[in-house]
């Protein structure tokens, strides 16, 4: 599990917001992801600006830290890597 968590200093863009909350998905084993019972997906996370492009560009659903907020959705695939983003300790509440 990754101790630190990719921080957003500017909001993403999505293509589908999810209103569901990363605390109420299913924790899986051996991962920063979740599951998503609702829309039975997997939900990224990564503390990795390239790897988040990635999950983007593949149409994932992906959970990103902006400032106190876990925020979950499929980021339109334009997305760019912040240039102000940085890596902060993993609040306990996430």
């Amino acid at each position: 599990m990754h101790k630190t968590i990719l921080q957003l200093t500017c909001p993403p863009r999505f293509r589908k917001k999810c209103p569901v909350t990363w605390n109420t998905l299913t924790e899986l084993d051996d991962s920063d992801d979740r599951w998503c019972t609702t829309c039975k997906k997997q939900v990224h996370r990564t503390d990795n600006p390239a790897k988040l492009k990635e999950l983007a560009d593949n149409g994932k659903c992906v959970a990103v830290l902006y400032g106190e907020n876990m925020l979950l959705g499929h980021i339109d695939n334009r997305y760019t890597p912040p240039k102000k983003a940085k890596l902060v300790p993993t609040p306990p509440s996430i």
